[in-house]
């Protein structure tokens, strides 16, 4: 993502930089503040692990 924003500013794009920035601030977030891993869960469904990774989710009791 670091790699998007970097490319976007190089090409003078500063509002796609901010968006990405952005998405950036809020992966970091809730990683650090809610314990949930944003590239993980996107990971995952990626990998076709969807109930997998929606049990992961913050708001999902575990059993």
């Amino acid at each position: 993502m670091m790699l998007i924003v970097a490319f976007a500013l190089l090409q003078g794009w500063a509002i796609t930089a901010w968006v990405f920035e952005a998405l950036l601030v809020v992966a970091f977030s809730l990683l650090l503040l809610g314990r949930f891993c944003l590239g993980a869960y996107v990971y995952h469904l990626l990998r076709g692990q969807v109930s997998f990774a929606n049990a992961t989710l913050l708001w999902v009791r575990s059993r």
